[in-house]
């Protein structure tokens, strides 16, 4: 994500954003924001409201590290994420991926 994209995430910090966004939309199936213009966009990209997808994750641990991605401030650091609980438990190894969310939507503007 470029650093133009929003005013408030510079750098790295709009990068994390970006991975959080990325993220929810590939644990969830749904396009979490759908401003059809660049100003609708941004503008939903600045609010600190979250999308409604987020709800859809159950995992509490999953939820924790995205929602640490998606803040507009007190951005981590890559380095603090590599040390989240998310990934650094044996969650993997326990359950498998599709316990993480809610069901599936057929379509993913929803």
């Amino acid at each position: 994500m470029e650093e133009s994209t929003y005013d408030k995430a510079k750098g790295i910090e709009a990068d994390i954003r970006g991975f959080g966004i990325v993220l929810l939309e590939i644990v969830t199936g749904v396009v979490p924001y759908d401003g059809s213009t660049p100003e609708e966009l941004k503008e939903e990209l600045s609010s600190d409201e979250l999308p409604k997808s987020f709800d859809r994750i159950m995992d509490e641990q999953l939820k924790n590290f995205v929602l640490k991605c998606l803040k507009n401030e007190n951005t981590p650091t890559a380095e603090e994420l590599l040390q989240d609980e998310f990934l650094t438990s044996t969650f993997f190894d326990e359950e498998p991926c599709e316990t993480l969310v809610t069901e599936l939507p057929s379509d993913p503007q929803q």
